[in-house]
This record gives structure tokens, C-alpha cells and sequence, in this order.
């Protein structure tokens, strides 16, 4: 499975590539949605994106719409900062699937980017 990350923050970029990596799935890292389609990937091999929220260079509402148009069964996780309450509440309107804040998205990423099984009841 391949999964897009939209980020420029290289520490936190390193955490996450590990544990996709660890699920045996690829990581393909892009700043826009332009640098995404000139990988021209098939629809079938993209399943998630994960939006980092405070890559300020992107439009929440075309990045999000464009997913959905060209990757029809894309999965869009949107996290942010707790602090900035209105960037969590715009992933939301724009369309995101699942919108956490960094915190709970780094507690929960193998969960999430399903590279493990949810063993919680």
C-alpha cells in the first residue's frame, strides 16, 4: 500500500516513514498536490493521505477535493496542533476523513495507517 504524507517537517516525516515502513507499505512524501500527480500513480495504489496541518502552503479544500476526485477510495487524515482549533475545524469542513491532533496521531499512527490490527476492545 502506498500512502501520501503533505509535509515539510523532516523530524516528524522520519517517525512516520519508520512505521509505514515496519507495515511494509511506502511512503511517498510531497508539499502539494502538483508534486503528488507528477508521480502519476495509479488510483488503485494510493489508499491514504496524511495531511500535516501546518504545511501552510496548500489549500485544505483543493488538496482534499482533488484526492477525492482522483484517488475515489483515498482515506484523508488531517492533523494539527491542539492550539489551532481552526485548522483542525477546516480539515473537518474540507472533507477529511479523520482530523486528530499531532498528539493523537502520533499515539495512534500504526492504528491509523493501518499497519497494525486495533487489538483495543
Amino acid at each position: 500500500m502506498k500512502i501520501v504524507f503533505f509535509s515539510s517537517d523532516l523530524m516528524f516525516q522520519s517517525r512516520v516513514s519508520s512505521v509505514v515502513r515496519q507495515g511494509g507499505n511506502e511512503l511517498i512524501v510531497v508539499r502539494s498536490i502538483e508534486m503528488l500527480r507528477e508521480r502519476s500513480l495509479a488510483d488503485t495504489e494510493l489508499r491514504i493521505a496524511v495531511l500535516d496541518l501546518s504545511l501552510k502552503s496548500i489549500d485544505l479544500n483543493d488538496v482534499i477535493g482533488a484526492l477525492k476526485n482522483d484517488y475515489p477510495a483515498i482515506t484523508v487524515v488531517a492533523y494539527g496542533a491542539h492550539v489551532d482549533v481552526e485548522a483542525l475545524e477546516n480539515a473537518q469542513r474540507a472533507g477529511a476523513d479523520i482530523v486528530l491532533t499531532r498528539g493523537q496521531f502520533d499515539r495512534d499512527m500504526a492504528r491509523i495507517l493501518s499497519v497494525e490490527p486495533d487489538t483495543r476492545q
